[in-house]
């Protein structure tokens, strides 16, 4: 049972909620439909689930504080795909007084790398995070998901709930700017894609939050999270969200 702020329990590649569990929608993502973003199609049994999607979720003492964010539940199954390590589909966020609305995340289980790029991926950073570490998203940036370990990676995050994500940037390049295949453990290759793509810059999230949880975050005070909603407000610096560190002290931490 994954260690979280609400009952959790992972059975076939899927999170199991008690009863009285709020789960407003449910869905999954097939490899048929990520044929677009990845790496390498070739000789794929398209006839499988990547990844499983659970928005809303929430117990029902707790609805009031859930009115304008949103807490979901993702679990990416492990394994690769012709080398790539299996991912989420990657999107960007709509715009608010010219800032995209940033995100909160959370590994409850596993290990993961998050990649960050801006808009034109002139900047992009890989996030490495393992359970319970907590990643900002900050506005402007597109990201996606990559399940670097050898289990079910289970991510919780707190975002808007009035917007609807922007994929088409990434289904236009076929994929993000990179690439994450294994290659004991690591490597990354460049979406040709993109042009002039910079090296990724390699970082660790940097704790900001005192919880434990982020569903105890929004529970307990959401109105310290409206800049969820309104990404003007949203004041952290990237040098307070992130720590640089190289590959080797990124394999030595999470135990690549």
């Amino acid at each position: 049972m994954a260690k979280y702020s609400l009952w959790l329990r992972i059975r076939n590649h899927q999170l199991i909620f008690k009863k009285n569990t709020r789960v407003e929608d449910e869905s999954s993502r097939d490899l048929e439909e990520m044929k677009e973003v990845l790496f390498d199609t070739s000789n794929l049994d398209f006839n499988c689930t990547l990844y499983h999607m659970y928005r809303g979720v929430y117990r029902p003492e707790d609805e009031k504080n859930f009115q304008n964010i949103r807490h979901d539940l993702t679990l990416i199954t492990p394994g690769t795909l012709n080398q790539e390590f299996i991912k989420t589909y990657g999107h960007y966020h709509p715009k608010a007084k010219g800032l995209s609305f940033p995100e909160i995340y959370q590994v409850v289980q596993g290990k993961a790398l998050f990649l960050l790029q801006d808009e034109k991926a002139e900047k992009v950073f890989f996030v490495f995070a393992q359970s319970p570490e907590i990643v900002i998203i900050p506005p402007n940036f597109g990201h996606i998901t990559v399940n670097i370990s050898e289990k079910d990676l289970v991510l919780a995050n707190l975002v808007d709930r009035h917007f609807n994500s922007l994929y088409e940037p990434i289904t236009e390049k076929k994929g993000g700017a990179f690439y994450i295949l294994e290659n004991n453990p690591i490597k990354w290759v460049p979406n040709s894609r993109y042009k002039n793509l910079p090296q990724p810059i390699l970082v660790r999230p940097n704790p900001v939050f005192e919880e434990e949880f982020i569903y105890d975050l929004c529970r307990k005070n959401p109105a310290r999270l409206q800049w969820l909603n309104e990404p003007h407000q949203f004041n952290y610096q990237l040098s307070e969200l992130f720590i640089s560190k190289s590959l080797a002290e990124i394999k030595q931490e999470l135990k690549l």
